[in-house]
């Protein structure tokens, strides 16, 4: 879909009535990409630290929820849904994308063509797929009901609240054995190429492949919000955390996840709210 009245790629200003609440990385003429999120949303943060790992410009607008932003004609022409994140590539004639695991799967085929977060083949690019769907489907949505029934519902119901936080657990064990089978790869390479005990300890694993990719980066940001929950990531799924870990711990995904400056900066970056609308 491709935005008549969408972001100005020469100053990185937002459609009319949506006001311009912060930014990240870029300024004037520089910014490729203008994102639209929420202070206190994990999905969006989930978008800039793909759109940082590529060293994409970009531009946030954190669409105010409370004044219906995501609810106006100009929101909805860029996201349908009316949900964030979405975003607006003006590096392609301003197309719109929403949606964030369509919005990664994007970003990787337009921008990544070193693959340094993507896959080389098919084969790998599918694998990629299916975790995303995964966490689309079946971990974001789920963590985010159980933030809901946890947090914000009118009652307190605790079979419902109990449903999701245990699914919540079912799910970051499926990336706990994951991970593991793939330190268990790693330590069988490591005895036929015959190298050093210390290198091993200290090497990371990824969901996909040799490398971080966009598979990993998805889970990211819901991941380190679940203490929340009372899901203790280092006690019970200890490679999951270190996996987080080594992912905030990565540069270009640190620099994603810093807090805005500006007036309205009531949330850090989806780690003391969660807004699940």
């Amino acid at each position: 879909m491709r935005m008549p009245q969408a972001a100005d790629p020469t100053t990185g200003s937002n459609p009319a009535s949506l006001a311009d609440h912060g930014n990240d990385n870029a300024a004037g003429p520089t910014v490729q990409v203008t994102l639209y999120s929420h202070q206190g949303g994990p999905n969006g943060w989930k978008v800039a630290t793909v759109l940082s790992a590529l060293d994409i410009s970009y531009k946030t607008v954190f669409t105010d929820f409370q004044k219906g932003e995501h609810r106006t004609a100009e929101f909805l022409r860029i996201c349908p849904n009316g949900r964030i994140p979405a975003i607006v590539d003006h590096t392609n004639d301003d197309f719109a994308v929403w949606e964030s695991g369509a919005i990664l799967l994007y970003l990787v085929q337009r921008f990544d063509s070193g693959r340094t977060i993507w896959g080389s083949t098919l084969e790998v690019q599918t694998q990629i797929t299916s975790w995303i769907m995964l966490q689309v489907s079946g971990h974001g949505v789920i963590q985010g009901q159980a933030f809901w029934f946890k947090f914000f519902h009118n009652e307190y119901v605790e079979s419902a609240t109990r449903r999701y936080v245990d699914e919540c657990r079912r799910v970051y064990g499926v990336l706990e054995v994951r991970l593991a089978e793939a330190r268990e790869e790693l330590w069988d390479r490591a005895e036929r190429e015959d190298m050093a005990a210390d290198e091993m300890r200290d090497a990371h694993v990824w969901l996909v492949s040799d490398h971080m990719t966009i598979a990993d980066l998805s889970y990211l940001t819901w991941a380190r919000t679940v203490h929340r929950l009372d899901i203790d990531l280092e006690a019970e799924f200890p490679e999951v955390d270190r996996w987080v870990n080594q992912m905030l711990a990565n540069p270009k995904v640190a620099r994603a996840l810093l807090p805005p400056q500006h007036d309205h900066d009531s949330v850090a970056n989806g780690t003391d709210d969660v807004q699940t609308q």
